[in-house]
């Protein structure tokens, strides 16, 4: 369980797609997928300032591809589906034929079943075949990601838990900031003890932090190359 959050842009190729299939590696921010597990409230925080409510919500929804209305499924199986349903009123374990299989093909293992998925819309339902909310990745949101991330690393280097990055913790998370600058000054650096982060979870959060900051680089990459991106966010 935790968060999975995905980066889609126009034009984008199935197997830049698969290279997101990562097993839910927290180190893969370049490919445009992001990890955040249920334990690790802090990243869980990060990404709830940085991504707004309407991509949490998913809102405003994609307009609905016209050709499958919105379900993904291609004409073959979703006749298939009806029919099954209409056979099995009370439910039941779906046995899906050979050529309706979940599965793609021995080839191509992750891709979609072809057989089952509309082809214009990539089996998402959406009319341009793209996912998520649209999020403009342009210099003002890079400058609110670096706050964001030099407040969170500063929090894993002093050994400090991040309760919260709301506004009553602001002064408090300057503060520490402030302290960290003087203490790779020289100043006040004996004074800087560990807390209640260990050397390993601070090489864990530094390299989350850096699968952060490749996202949003690659994101801007897309949004400089006009591929509009968006972000999806898997619960």
């Amino acid at each position: 369980m935790g968060t999975d959050i995905h980066l889609y842009w126009k034009e984008q190729s199935q197997d830049e797609q698969n290279k997101q299939i990562t097993g839910w590696d927290i180190r893969c921010g370049d490919v445009g997928y992001l990890r955040a597990s249920i334990g690790m409230h802090q990243e869980n925080e990060v990404l709830r300032r940085i991504f707004g409510d309407d991509v949490w919500d998913g809102k405003p929804e994609n307009p609905k591809c016209p050709k499958c209305k919105g379900d993904g499924m291609s004409v073959a199986f979703r006749k298939w589906d009806k029919k099954w349903h209409k056979e099995h009123p009370h439910g039941g374990t779906l046995d899906y034929p050979p050529e309706f299989a979940m599965l793609g093909t021995k080839e191509k293992p992750y891709e979609p079943n072809p057989k089952r998925i509309c082809k214009d819309c990539k089996g998402n339902g959406t009319e341009d075949g793209i996912m998520g909310v649209r999020v403009k990745f342009d210099e003002d949101k890079l400058k609110e990601l670096s706050v964001l991330v030099r407040i969170y690393v500063g929090h894993a280097v002093i050994g400090t838990p991040m309760h919260s990055l709301e506004s009553p913790n602001a002064k408090r998370a300057t503060t520490m900031m402030d302290m960290l600058t003087r203490s790779l000054t020289g100043v006040g650096a004996d004074e800087i003890v560990q807390g209640e982060v260990s050397d390993g979870e601070i090489f864990f959060k530094i390299s989350w932090a850096n699968s952060l900051i490749d996202f949003f680089l690659l994101g801007k990459e897309m949004e400089d190359k006009l591929r509009e991106p968006r972000v999806y966010i898997s619960w």
